[in-house]
């Protein structure tokens, strides 16, 4: 007879007051990155908080929990709500949903959380900045709350909104530049070097001079650029 499959059991969740949270030393993140604590603050206020804290109870020399919990997942949520409580802006007894840990290792939660997180897509971002917009938000607004530049949204929603098969080149399953380079012709001698200053580089394929959208992060405000300044006459793919 076969054995049964053991069911996973998630771990369980519950409101924490803020004051009864530290910040554990199991966090393995160090290096600042990203939006900075000030902006998460800025995000929790005006959303609340999205995501909960991951938390273990804190226990006295015999074992006994003392009622005080650590946060080794979740750090820089923490700060941001210990900043919203230094503002006077939140209450330091507000309860905080978290989730209670109690196996494991606290340093392989935090490091699991942080590697396993995955970023937006481009062609995700582009797509929910048109949403808001079509929902009535300005550009500045959207900015304003994303942390970003209105010149950035500006751009993202041009690329939103340009010829189908464009934004099919960053959808397909997680598609990126790398795998499909996208090829500008058409260009004169004229403009050539404004290209290059907006990104894009030259290749001298089969004694031909050729221009291509760079492959990395750098590709995508290059071609936002682009199209702010000159319009698409026509869009192929090319034959393998």
């Amino acid at each position: 007879m076969a054995n049964a499959v053991q069911k996973i059991k998630l771990s369980p969740s519950r409101d924490i007051p803020f004051n009864k949270l530290v910040l554990s030393q199991s966090n393995v993140r160090r290096v600042k990155a990203g939006v900075s604590i000030e902006q998460l603050a800025e995000s929790i206020a005006q959303r609340t908080l999205l995501q909960s804290l991951s938390v273990r109870a804190v226990v006295d020399a015999d074992g006994h929990e003392t009622g005080i919990f650590e946060v080794p997942a979740g750090g820089r949520r923490y700060r941001a709500l210990e900043l919203l409580v230094k503002q006077k802006r939140m209450a330091k007894t507000q309860p905080v949903p978290c989730v209670v840990r109690d196996g494991g290792i606290a340093e392989d939660d935090s490091l699991a959380e942080n590697d396993e997180r995955v970023g937006l897509h481009p062609l995700d971002q582009f797509r929910a900045f048109q949403s808001l917009r079509d929902d009535g938000m300005t550009e500045e607004e959207i900015a304003a709350r994303h942390f970003v530049t209105p010149a950035i949204v500006k751009q993202r929603l041009r690329l939103a909104s340009v010829s189908t098969k464009l934004p099919g080149v960053y959808a397909d399953d997680g598609m990126t530049l790398e795998q499909h380079r996208i090829e500008l012709t058409g260009f004169t001698d004229a403009i050539r070097d404004r290209l290059r200053a907006y990104g894009l580089f030259l290749e001298i394929i089969s004694w031909k001079l050729r221009m291509f959208v760079p492959t990395d992060d750098g590709g995508v405000s290059a071609l936002a650029r682009i199209l702010d300044g000159y319009p698409i006459e026509r869009v192929a793919e090319r034959a393998a």
